[in-house]
């Protein structure tokens, strides 16, 4: 993560480091901070549920993965074509 501050480590919110939506969600910011696009949509298709019904990620995960796309070492190099549409239709409940 960006910053090195682990927020589990309080008592008060330490019981809450296991739960699905936080495992699901810290582990989609990792991937996006790695750059790695392939665990990224793996988390997203495996936690499609979870990530979808939290309201701010429901209405940001289409610009966050066309971000995602656009930054992943596998897109460097390659001619980005703008007629061609990212779509995460697939992840939407």
């Amino acid at each position: 993560m960006l910053s090195d501050i682990n927020p589990f480590v309080s008592g008060e919110a330490a019981p809450y480091k296991d739960d699905e939506e936080i495992v699901a969600m810290t582990s989609l910011v990792t991937a996006y901070e790695n750059k790695d696009i392939k665990a990224f949509e793996k988390i997203l298709k495996e936690n499609k549920k979870t990530i979808m019904e939290d309201s701010f990620m429901k209405d940001y995960i289409d610009d966050l993965h066309k971000n995602m796309k656009s930054r992943s070492p596998e897109m460097e190099g390659k001619e980005k074509d703008p007629s061609k549409k990212v779509s995460t239709s697939a992840y939407k409940p």
